[in-house]
């Protein structure tokens, strides 16, 4: 076996055994949440279906946008997540929470050597910012998030509305599906 296709061999298995434990990664480099699963949607929207374009000119095939739900305890108390604007893309390998994503709605995401710590937004529920911690391997953060399957009638209706939880959901606001402004294309701005 040639050197090349050994390494490799080796880093699928460690990508599996990574998968056993963690099942997202906090991807710094990506403008929105995508999700392999197509069960984890409480809402699904393929008419919002856009290939989306990689760093390395590749391109991920999404199937559709819609809502997502994840619990995780913090400080003790077990939270709700909701995610709203997450891609369905079921060729990634794990699912990918973007750091952009994030902080555009309020999160704090800090960066530090014992690993990632994610602070949630102040709402109605908690006068303090509750705080969880991704595990940090080889540069990359990895989080075990318990996703919440919708209703079995939010699988069959699309657009099915979401039912209150018995835990706190924190809502993220709606935000533009860009973060950059769109700016005119001028010599000026080509020169820059």
């Amino acid at each position: 076996m040639p050197y090349q296709d050994f390494i490799q061999s080796l880093d699928s298995v460690a990508f599996a055994i990574f998968q056993q434990c963690f099942n997202v990664i906090l991807g710094s480099g990506c403008m929105t949440y995508i999700i392999c699963d197509r069960c984890f949607f409480w809402t699904y929207h393929p008419e919002q279906a856009t290939p989306v374009g990689t760093a390395n000119c590749g391109v991920i095939n999404i199937l559709a946008h819609g809502e997502i739900r994840f619990t995780i305890f913090i400080g003790g108390q077990l939270c709700t997540i909701c995610l709203w604007d997450c891609l369905h893309a079921p060729d990634v390998p794990i699912n990918l929470l973007s750091v952009d994503a994030m902080t555009e709605r309020n999160f704090k995401v800090y960066f530090e050597k014992p690993g990632t710590f994610v602070h949630l937004p102040l709402t109605s529920f908690s006068t303090t910012r509750l705080t969880f911690m991704a595990t940090v391997i080889n540069h990359l953060s990895f989080l075990q998030c318990d996703f919440v399957l919708p209703p079995i009638t939010a699988l069959s209706l699309p657009l099915a509305p979401s039912p209150i939880l018995a835990a706190p959901v924190l809502p993220l606001p709606d935000v533009p599906a860009t973060s950059f402004p769109h700016v005119a294309v001028t010599l000026e701005w080509w020169h820059h």
